[in-house]
């Protein structure tokens, strides 16, 4: 089993981030640090940059985990960047590697914002099959 949690480089997703390893230290679980790629934008960034834009998402992942867990934290758990819907990506990848919980942040977005683009926390909370 594993703990599964999504960041999205926010402030927020940094102590979502904090609190999973802690409980995966607790129950000597595995931790899993996903951040979802988007496609369009990941082809955007290709074109404009050369490089392959999935090698620098994963090498930012690692920079935030380490800057949020201590050094040499991102080579001691998973690191994954899949390409799609954050909400659909995270709980593929919760279900393939059937995670124990699954630990999210939510920005507190409310209003026009939230019923416009909607909430990957809540959206994930809404459909996942193990607990959240």
């Amino acid at each position: 089993m594993a703990i599964l949690t999504a960041v999205d480089f926010s402030h927020a997703s940094g102590l979502a981030l904090v609190h999973a390893a802690r409980i995966a230290d607790t129950f000597d679980q595995r931790l899993i640090v996903v951040t979802v790629a988007d496609a369009l934008l990941a082809a955007a960034e290709g074109v404009a940059s050369g490089d392959d834009p999935l090698t620098l998402l994963t090498q930012a992942l690692g920079e935030f985990v380490d800057e949020t867990l201590g050094t040499g934290a991102s080579a001691r758990h998973a690191l994954l960047v899949p390409v799609g819907d954050p909400s659909a990506e995270i709980l593929r990848v919760g279900d393939q590697r059937e995670v124990a919980l699954i630990v999210l942040a939510t920005q507190g977005a409310s209003g026009v914002g939230k019923a416009v683009f909607g909430s990957v926390a809540e959206r994930v909370l809404r459909h996942a099959t193990r607990p959240v």
